[in-house]
């Protein structure tokens, strides 16, 4: 019978994986938040899942693919816990299985999109509500040193770091809210989203809108009014999706590989 690996060494496949594929931005002074709230207990999930939730910041790109062997070679390690590793990332919606056994980044749709784009304008804004009750000084001070640093990330073109803490700054919002579930289900929505988040690095106009509506979140947040704070979400995401919607739909039109109608 073949012995299978120990367990650490599906451990390993994990962090390694990470590694492979996020160019994550090593800034010790900063705390990252992810889409499930295990992320930064759990290390064992958080090895697994940072490849999912941080797959927009890395090299792959919608319908890319990569063999299992190919990976494993790359990493130098064997092929089975590359496999668990990667069944893990398909579970979770960020990668998927092609017919031919290779492992891809799903492909948006414009249909897909605007399915999702339509989950996030009603749940993101009852998790910004719930967060109200938990907000305080500390957190919105936080959210003001997340919000500076990606007003300097946009004027030094380091467009990677800016969509780094722009997730933090939502999830803190997210987090704070104290609904695991909420949570999960709203990272759902930003996974499969994620890889077409490289495609704002190309509309300086929009991450200065964003930024604008971070703004009036905070101040919400420092007055716990609700209806603020929804609005300020509701523009954000509408903003965003407006962007991405052109992309797709110019992606489309121009018969570009990477959209399916």
């Amino acid at each position: 019978m073949r012995r299978l690996p120990p367990p650490e060494a599906w451990l390993a496949a994990g962090s390694r994986l990470a590694g492979k594929l996020i160019v994550s931005v090593k800034v010790p002074e900063r705390q990252h938040y992810g889409f499930c709230p295990t992320d930064r207990r759990t290390p064992a999930r958080a090895g697994l899942f940072g490849p999912a939730q941080c797959a927009s910041y890395g090299p792959l790109h919608p319908g890319q693919s990569v063999t299992i062997r190919g990976l494993g070679a790359s990493l130098g390690i064997s092929a089975t816990p590359v496999r668990e590793a990667l069944q893990r990332l398909i579970a979770e919606g960020a990668l998927e299985l092609a017919a031919n056994r290779t492992v891809q980044v799903p492909v948006m749709t414009r249909a897909r999109f605007a399915e999702i784009t339509a989950i996030r304008l009603r749940l993101e804004p009852l998790a910004g509500e719930a967060a109200l009750s938990h907000a305080n000084a500390e957190l919105c001070t936080k959210l003001e040193v997340l919000n500076e640093h990606m007003f300097a990330s946009i004027a030094e073109g380091r467009f990677s770091d800016y969509l780094a803490d722009n997730q933090s700054f939502h999830f803190l919002i997210y987090e704070s809210a104290k609904q695991p579930f909420l949570q999960q289900m709203i990272g759902l929505c930003w996974l499969r989203t994620g890889p077409w988040l490289n495609r704002l690095a190309d509309e300086g106009r929009f991450h200065v809108i964003a930024n604008e509506e971070h703004g009036q979140m905070i101040s919400a947040l420092r007055r716990r009014d609700p209806d603020a704070i929804a609005a300020a979400l509701v523009k954000d995401i509408g903003d965003a999706a407006e962007v991405l919607a052109t992309h797709l739909i110019y992606a489309e039109d121009t018969g570009g590989p990477k959209c399916r109608p």
